[in-house]
């Protein structure tokens, strides 16, 4: 996929078959069931947030309406600011209400100021909200902004763990006994999908224990794969390019690096510079 060098956006331009000396892509799903989603850090322009959160929670509404989607960091200030982009995304992309103008407000920052609709950095209400008060979207911080009283038909959480939570067993316990009690914000009556995004940090860290006990499926996006698509250094680079990657790899090591670009974490006893 070609993406035109355009001003503020970029535009897919035409779709061609893979030369020799060409990098691969690997696209990332924003529509399936309950799921955790691991990309590799710097995957420019398919940034995992970026699709899977914004896009993807746009889409959702698009193709069910009336949803009650929320969106769970680590922490309020993380979970506002993926709010902040679906925000500027449907006040600035003015090909939203033209395509879907059953969804989009023309200008939802005078439908806020008119019409009376939500509209903040709390969270937004589409054209097609059940009620007022049930908003379309809305972000909390799982540690320090949990809500009470609310039930979702979307859970999104992104940017759940970081270095800090990884560091002891207290800490990794705090984000997940969080996260367990965010299940009871779901929607027991129609169902609720959960979507985990993030980047492995090591072969403990909270994820390993959502792989293992929650049952989600696993959606993987190393920085380089073998023929079969499984990470493995010195395969086949992915959006990077080679040198890019062996310097990334010299300098983080094997243990980071294959944590963070390869999502494929190694044994504890593996951990070294080296």
């Amino acid at each position: 996929v070609y993406l035109s060098k355009k001003p503020i956006r970029r535009y897919i331009t035409e779709i061609k078959t893979l030369k020799d000396g060409e990098y691969l892509t690997n696209c990332i799903q924003v529509d399936s069931p309950d799921g955790i989603y691991l990309a590799g850090r710097e995957f420019i322009p398919t940034h995992n947030s970026t699709l899977l959160t914004n896009a993807g929670t746009m889409y959702k509404e698009i193709k069910s309406h009336g949803r009650r989607q929320a969106i769970f960091s680590l922490n309020n200030s993380l979970a506002k600011k993926h709010l902040a982009g679906i925000k500027y995304e449907c006040e600035s992309n003015s090909l939203l209400p033209l395509l879907w103008p059953d969804i989009f407000w023309s200008d939802p920052r005078r439908a806020a100021r008119t019409d009376g609709i939500i509209w903040t950095q709390d969270g937004i209400n589409f054209k097609t909200a059940t009620s007022a008060k049930d908003l379309s979207v809305s972000a909390f911080g799982l540690i320090d902004a949990m809500p009470t009283g609310q039930h979702f038909t979307d859970k999104i959480y992104d940017d759940i763990i970081d270095l800090n939570n990884t560091a002891t067993f207290a800490m990794k316990e705090k984000v997940l006994y969080a996260m367990r009690m965010s299940d009871n914000l779901g929607d027991s009556h129609n169902g609720t999908i959960d979507t985990i995004i993030g980047t492995r940090y090591d072969a403990d860290d909270p994820y390993e224990t959502i792989i293992k006990d929650y049952g989600y499926r696993v959606f993987k996006y190393p920085s380089e794969v073998n023929e079969t698509g499984e990470f493995e250094i010195g395969g086949y680079p992915v959006l990077m390019t080679r040198e890019v990657l062996d310097d990334k790899l010299k300098k983080q090591g094997k243990y980071i690096y294959s944590a963070q670009m390869g999502q494929s974490p190694l044994n504890f006893k593996s951990k070294g510079f080296n």
